[in-house]
């Protein structure tokens, strides 16, 4: 198994070897200019706490990515990269969440 996202051998800079295969992408996924699927999943919490007629508390919690789902950037499009051509080296951020309280008078 390797680690590349789509087969790197099937793109060639040297049109004048392959003179039949330029400008097309041969036995390649219909896909292949797109990145891995992304399931991204955000979610809110709000409350408002009213202490009198004119004083209040609001709290919001907000989680970004809930699920925790890994998602990846794009492939590395660039053929001169050597290896890296078609690896993905990195990933997004992962779950996250925030609080905040804000009081008005």
């Amino acid at each position: 198994m390797t680690n590349q996202y789509f087969d790197p051998n099937i793109f060639t800079e040297d049109a004048t070897a392959y003179p039949q295969i330029l400008g097309t992408i041969p036995n390649t996924k219909r896909t292949l200019c797109c990145g891995p699927h992304i399931s991204n999943t955000d979610f809110a919490l709000l409350k408002t706490i009213n202490l009198t007629e004119t004083k209040r508390i609001d709290f919001r919690a907000e989680f970004f990515n809930i699920f925790n789902h890994t998602q990846f950037f794009n492939p590395d499009g660039n053929s001169s990269d050597g290896s890296q051509f078609g690896q993905i080296t990195e990933a997004k951020a992962p779950r996250l969440m925030q609080f905040a309280l804000k009081f008005f008078f």
